[in-house]
C-alpha cells in the first residue's frame, strides 16, 4: 500500500470515524438528559473507569493490544518465507495468554467492588460508595473484552480490514442508547452499567467473522517459548505500564472530585467527552491507516519513506487540532447550554461542565501528539 492510498483510507476512514464518534456524542447526550450530573452519574463514571483501563487505554485503538498487534505481525506477513504455523501459533498464543490475565483481573474486581470503590471515591459517601461497587461488579467482565478486542483490531487492520474497526464501537454507543432511552433515569445506574457490559462483547462478537476471514485457525496454545511471543511480552510490558502509570493523574482527579459537590465528577466527565468528540476523530482517523503502515515501512528498512509519513501525519494533527483548541477554550458555556441544558441536566450542570471543558481544551495539542508519538 503506497502513501498515497494511504491518505485515501485515512480519508474514508475519517467520515466512518466522525459518524461514529457522532454516535458516541450522542450516546452521552442522552445519558446527561436522563440523569444529569448526580449521584447516579458519578457512580457509573467511576466504577467504568476501572473497564475503561482495558477496553479503551489499553485494548482500544491506538493501545498496546492493538499496536503490539500490528507491529510484530505485519512484519511477519512481509517476511519472506515467514512460516504460517509459527505465525498461527503465535497468535494464538497471544490471544490465550491475554484471556486467561484479563480474566483473573476480572474475577478478582468482580470479588473486590466494595473495596475499590472506596479507594477511587475516597471521600464519598457510603451511598456513592454502594453505587459504584454494584455497577462496577456488572461491568467487570468488560475488563477480559478490552484486551482481546484490542488484539482482533490488530489483526483486522494488518490484513486491510479497516471499516469493522472503525463500525464496531458504535455497537457500545447503540446498546447505551437504546438501552436509556426505553428504561434510563433509574436510581443506582444498573441501566447504564448492564447496556455498558453488552456494548462491549458486541463489539468483540463482530470482529470474529474478520479474525476468521483471514485465515487464521483458534488453537488453546501457550507457547511461551515461541520467539515472537517473547518479543510480544519485550514490547507490551513497558507499554501497559507506561499507560498504567499514566492513568495515575485520572486516580488523583477522582479523590479530589470525590471531596467536592455532587455531579463534579460526572461534569468532569462530560467534559472530557465533549473534548474526544473532535480530537478522538482526529486522532483514530489517522492512526487507523498510518500505524500499520508504520509498521510494513520498518520491516521493509524503508527509513526515507517513514520519515515523510510520519512528519506529515504529524502536522495534519496539529493543524486540526488548533481550531478545535481556540472554539473550546472560547465558547464553553454557550457550547454545553446547547447541547447539554435539557431534562435533568440543568444550569448548575452546565457551569460545572463549562469550567472543566475551558482547561480541559489546551491538552489537545499534546494529546494528539502524544499517540502517534
Amino acid at each position: 500500500m503506497n502513501y498515497r492510498n494511504i491518505f485515501k483510507i485515512a480519508g474514508l476512514m475519517g467520515i466512518i470515524t466522525i459518524l461514529s464518534k457522532v454516535l458516541g456524542f450522542f450516546r452521552d447526550l442522552v445519558i446527561a438528559q436522563a440523569y444529569g450530573a448526580s449521584l447516579t452519574s458519578d457512580a457509573y463514571f467511576y466504577a467504568y473507569q476501572i473497564p475503561a483501563i482495558t477496553f479503551i487505554i489499553l485494548g482500544g485503538l491506538g493501545g498496546p493490544f492493538h499496536t503490539v498487534t500490528v507491529s510484530i505481525f505485519s512484519k511477519k506477513d512481509t517476511q519472506a518465507g515467514a512460516p504460517r504455523d509459527e505465525l498461527e501459533r503465535a497468535l494464538n498464543s497471544f490471544l490465550n495468554m491475554t484471556g486467561l490475565g484479563f480474566l483473573a483481573i476480572s474475577v478478582m474486581v468482580f470479588f473486590s467492588t466494595d473495596l475499590i470503590a472506596q479507594l477511587i471515591a475516597m471521600g464519598g459517601t457510603p451511598e456513592l460508595h454502594g453505587m459504584i461497587a454494584e455497577q462496577l461488579k456488572i461491568m467487570s467482565p468488560v475488563i477480559l473484552v478490552g484486551g482481546l478486542v484490542g488484539i482482533f483490531f490488530g489483526i483486522s487492520n494488518i490484513h486491510d480490514k479497516f471499516l469493522i474497526t472503525a463500525v464496531s464501537p458504535t455497537l457500545s454507543s447503540i446498546a447505551i442508547i437504546v438501552a436509556v432511552l426505553f428504561a434510563g433515569g433509574d436510581y443506582g445506574g444498573a441501566v447504564l452499567a448492564w447496556s455498558t457490559l453488552i456494548g462491549a462483547l458486541l463489539q468483540l462478537v463482530v470482529q470474529l467473522p474478520a479474525y476468521f476471514d483471514t485465515g487464521y485457525k483458534y488453537r488453546f496454545d501457550l507457547d511461551w517459548n515461541n520467539p515472537s511471543v517473547r518479543k510480544i511480552g519485550e514490547i507490551l510490558f513497558p507499554a501497559v505500564l507506561g499507560c498504567s502509570i499514566g492513568q495515575v493523574n485520572v486516580y488523583v482527579d477522582m479523590f479530589f472530585a470525590s471531596q467536592l459537590p455532587e455531579g463534579s465528577w460526572s461534569a468532569i466527565g462530560y467534559a472530557n467527552r465533549i473534548f474526544q468528540f473532535p480530537a478522538g476523530a482526529l486522532i483514530t482517523a489517522m492512526m487507523i491507516s498510518i500505524f500499520p503502515a508504520f509498521s510494513r515501512l520498518v520491516g521493509q528498512q524503508d527509513w526515507e519513506t517513514f520519515r515523510t509519513l510520519f512528519h506529515r501525519g504529524i502536522s495534519a494533527l496539529w493543524f486540526g487540532a488548533f481550531p478545535i483548541l481556540v472554539f473550546m477554550a472560547v465558547f464553553p458555556w454557550e457550547v454545553i447550554k446547547i447541547l447539554f441544558e435539557r431534562g435533568q441536566f440543568d444550569t448548575t450542570d452546565t457551569l460545572m461542565v463549562a469550567e472543566a471543558l475551558f482547561y480541559l481544551s489546551f491538552a489537545i495539542v499534546f494529546y494528539v501528539a502524544r499517540d502517534t508519538l
